[in-house]
């Protein structure tokens, strides 16, 4: 689903009901520099998106070394809004 929710209809379709409040976390892999990179999601957080870019496609996310790099970024991410929020 995530996969066909970045690619196809369902991201076409899909729209947001209002403003989130906050900032949202995008894990994600390099695009063109043509398009939007965080697709479209900066237009609906309050506080813009956090991206994190892995130099692989959409399938070597799930392959070594990018799941123990995304599991990293993950891991970092979440101790810095622990941290933030105490």
């Amino acid at each position: 689903y995530l996969m066909e929710f970045g690619t196809g209809k369902s991201r076409k379709l899909y729209r947001p009901d209002g403003i989130f409040q906050g900032c949202i976390d995008m894990l994600t892999i390099r695009r063109s520099p043509f398009i939007n990179q965080s697709l479209g999601w900066d237009k609906v957080a309050s506080d813009g998106v956090k991206m994190c870019q892995f130099a692989t496609h959409h399938t070597g996310v799930l392959k070594e070394p990018h799941v123990q790099e995304m599991a990293a970024a993950l891991q970092a991410r979440l101790e810095e809004v622990q941290q933030a929020n105490g």
